[in-house]
């Protein structure tokens, strides 16, 4: 008796897989287009050996409805499957006749093949081939195959297709994905094709081969990398601007021209900014190499942080100066800046001058001083002043009028700023004793020597109506 299964409808509705990656597709075929056979599209027919009278043929209908894996076998559902049905019972579906009436001429040894369209792989490489089936038969003996034509020939492709089979008996739909060989990339003429063979012996389990959604595709490719970045990181693709640290998916069209999935462990360095505050007098070398002699909150540079990041640096600097003038009327010296700190000084020894730390200084003897101005913390030495009218207790003769050295270690000059016709000089010591008078002619410039004891002691000047007094200090 010939063996022959039925494949009855199921009432429950599998869900299709979700794809998670995209993929390109060089060419499918989902078995229901109108003109899937003939006009260049499915040879159902093509001999792969003895094929009798009662042999199982190929038929394109959805008497064996395509179900999304891993659902059970359905019919009737509007989606058209390829698949082997039997000359018997042709619309129950994928079941085949396994024969075994052979000696009473109903024979059915089968050796055929569905051969699809030529199509064109210009520009692909890396292909799969991909569809779902249900296949069962009896090993060795009744199976389905998998064949491609790179142009030279018809070739099998693994091994015989077996799928489960449910619970309810009904072959269970499972997904095929094998790598096309290299002899199809880039051909312009291939083709895919599926067998089936069975003998005439009576043994055999349906379901036979149904076939549905067949597709050659370049899949997605996969990568992952880490990348490390100042403050944000723009994917591959451009898409998006990341600012914090984190593991992100990216999608780019690669060389074969499907989607690789990228994804990205990215490391956020961040660049950080900062001030420099700095004062200093008068002039500023700062780390860019330039100098300042001005304030400047303006100026920035650009160093790279323990992350390798750009850490911003500006400037703010306070230039501060101190003036060192002083002005003076006669024994009084002033320092011109105000609110500083100062200390007057000996010149040309530049020695301080004990508790002389005033604005103004007064000279008690004539000579050289000069002043240290302090402020802001910058310090600036005045040049060396000349004082001479020390001593000078009455003067008719005018601001020409000089004594010097005063105090003196014996020997002196006056200079009395012009010449005269006679001039007296009298010295006498603070109690008024007379210690020498003398008087002179013609001269401008006096050099006397006063041969007493270290003191104090009064020099007059009389020249007609002009007359001086000047404090004399002998050391």
């Amino acid at each position: 008796m010939n063996n022959i299964k039925l494949i009855f409808a199921s009432l429950l509705f599998i869900a299709p897989a979700v794809l998670t990656k995209a993929q390109t597709v060089v060419w499918s075929e989902p078995f229901n287009a109108s003109t899937v056979i003939g006009s260049g599209g499915w040879n159902l027919t093509a001999s792969m050996g003895i094929n009798d009278p009662y042999a199982n043929f190929f038929t394109i209908n959805d008497n064996e409805g395509g179900v999304a894996p891993p659902g059970c076998g359905v019919a009737g559902n509007g989606d058209q499957t390829l698949h082997i049905t039997n000359t018997l019972f042709p619309t129950i579906g994928a079941a085949y006749n396994s024969g075994g009436l052979c000696g009473s001429g109903f024979c059915v040894a089968t050796h055929v093949r569905a051969e699809s369209e030529i199509f064109s792989t210009i520009g692909s490489s890396n292909m799969l081939f991909e569809f779902d089936y249900i296949s069962n038969g009896s090993a060795g003996a009744d199976f389905g195959t998998v064949w491609y034509n790179d142009g030279s020939g018809w070739t099998q492709l693994g091994s015989a297709l077996v799928s489960p089979t449910c619970s309810s008996g009904q072959g269970q739909w499972t997904a095929f994905s094998m790598n096309l060989p290299t002899s199809c990339d880039n051909n312009p003429t291939v083709q895919v094709g599926f067998g089936w063979e069975n003998n005439d012996d009576g043994v055999g389990t349906d379901p036979s081969l149904a076939v549905n959604d067949v597709k050659i595709i370049i899949a997605a490719t996969t990568s992952s990398f880490s990348v490390s970045q100042c403050d944000s990181y723009t994917v591959p693709s451009g898409d998006e601007t990341y600012t914090s640290s984190g593991t992100y998916i990216d999608t780019i069209t690669n060389s074969a021209g499907a989607d690789s999935v990228m994804t990205i462990t990215v490391t956020i360095n961040n660049s950080n900014t900062g001030t420099d505050i700095q004062s200093a007098c008068d002039t500023y070398t700062w780390i860019d190499g330039n100098s300042y002699t001005s304030s400047n909150s303006t100026a920035t540079h650009t160093l790279t942080n323990v992350a390798g990041c750009d850490s911003v640096v500006t400037l703010n600097l306070t230039i501060n100066t101190v003036s060192s003038a002083v002005t003076q009327t006669g024994a009084l010296l002033t320092a011109d800046e105000i609110g500083a700190t100062y200390q007057w000084l000996n010149c040309p020894s530049m020695t301080s001058i004990t508790g002389a730390n005033g604005q103004s200084y007064t000279a008690t003897a004539n000579g050289d001083y000069a002043v240290i101005v302090t402020n802001n913390g910058c310090s600036d030495t005045s040049a060396c002043y000349t004082v001479t009218g020390v001593g000078i207790i009455e003067n008719d003769f005018g601001n020409r009028l000089l004594l010097y050295p005063n105090p003196t270690n014996g020997e002196f000059s006056i200079d009395l700023g012009e010449t005269y016709d006679a001039v007296t000089i009298a010295m006498t010591d603070l109690n008024g004793k007379l210690i020498q008078s003398k008087s002179y002619y013609g001269l401008q410039l006096l050099n006397l020597d006063l041969d007493e004891p270290a003191g104090v002691y009064l020099l007059m000047i009389e020249s007609g109506e002009k007359k001086a007094v000047i404090r004399l200090i002998k050391e």
